[in-house]
């Protein structure tokens, strides 16, 4: 165990164990910045309690650092909190690692409340990083925080106030600029309200925005694609399609072209459908329950790329047998 204080503390809260179905993700922790580096962790219990670290950070230049840590479980008891140590490198190319911290068997559940108050565990991940190479560390913003003197609007919406720059969202947003600088009621407004807005969504929307490194992940592409498809912010709509193309790796092909028929990514359409090569893709992909969801413009795109495929099967087979019979 490490002596030293950490550099930072994450921590994931899990209400409501007695009720927990073991089916998958129970928990998220806020975004924390340590030495200027975005973290977050999520806690799982598929299988085991498993808990994953995910630095946000997205740069265009290899950058890597290394990462001691100890997640926690605490019981009541203070004598017996459980303490699991790992150590991590993080890459850009490997930006998640997780650690099991209770072991699956019959008794899990009884296990899990034990550590419980109120029917609620607390997961911390204590971080120390050691050997940061190609980081540019990130300005903390504090959307929450009103007494930042680099904000000068207050939006209100579901789940409280955020605060921020009204000429930072007019420069990337088209609907911003007309309702802060039009001939709108909006205009001389110094709080504003968005109806149908998530605050913790649109929180990580702004963390995009302001910082260009902002790393998209599968978590966050769809209501990031929502957001930025109301408020017709182009910029933050290029970086998701070019991560739907080339770095989404934990999304469903048929959730991916959902999205690209919903948003009218095209470009998303056209590539992913262009890498499908075998037939059975396509029978997974008709099999998906999102392909229900999925328009009849975009189906019939899939049908007419399944037909290709097949034909180009069909006549591989058909080579393979006339040579056997030459």
């Amino acid at each position: 165990m490490k002596t030293t204080q950490p550099d930072g503390v994450i921590r994931i809260e899990i209400a409501k164990v007695s009720e927990l179905d073991l089916k998958g993700c129970i928990g998220k922790s806020p975004e924390t910045f340590v030495k200027g580096v975005p973290w977050y962790a999520t806690a799982w219990t598929c299988f085991p309690l498993h808990a994953c670290l995910n630095c946000g950070l997205d740069q265009l230049v290899p950058w890597t650092v290394d990462v001691d840590t100890e997640f926690v479980l605490p019981h009541p008891d203070s004598t017996k909190h459980l303490t699991v140590e790992e150590s991590f490198h993080f890459t850009k190319r490997n930006c998640e690692h997780g650690s099991t911290i209770l072991r699956r068997d019959e008794n899990f559940i009884r296990k899990l409340k034990e550590f419980s108050t109120d029917d609620k565990i607390t997961i911390e991940i204590r971080l120390w990083l050691s050997n940061m190479k190609g980081i540019r560390c990130l300005p903390h913003i504090d959307f929450t925080d009103p007494n930042d003197p680099r904000h000068n609007l207050t939006l209100v919406m579901e789940g409280g106030k955020v605060y921020v720059n009204k000429g930072i969202l007019a420069f990337h947003s088209c609907v911003f600029n007309v309702m802060f600088y039009g001939d709108f009621a909006e205009k001389n407004k110094t709080e504003i309200e968005l109806k149908d807005v998530d605050r913790e969504e649109f929180i990580e929307l702004l963390h995009v925005i302001y910082h260009s490194n902002r790393k998209i992940t599968f978590a966050s592409a769809e209501f990031l694609l929502k957001l930025s498809d109301q408020f017709q912010i182009e910029s933050v709509i290029d970086r998701i399609e070019n991560y739907l193309i080339n770095d989404c790796l934990r999304l469903s092909k048929a959730m991916i072209l959902r999205l690209a028929d919903q948003y009218r990514l095209s470009a998303v359409k056209e590539e992913r459908l262009s890498k499908i090569t075998f037939v059975s893709t396509f029978e997974a992909i008709e099999k998906d329950p999102v392909y229900n969801d999925l328009s009849d413009e975009m189906k019939a795109a899939i049908l007419e790329r399944k037909v290709a495929v097949m034909e180009r099967e069909s006549s591989s087979d058909d080579s393979s047998d006339s040579d056997w019979r030459d």
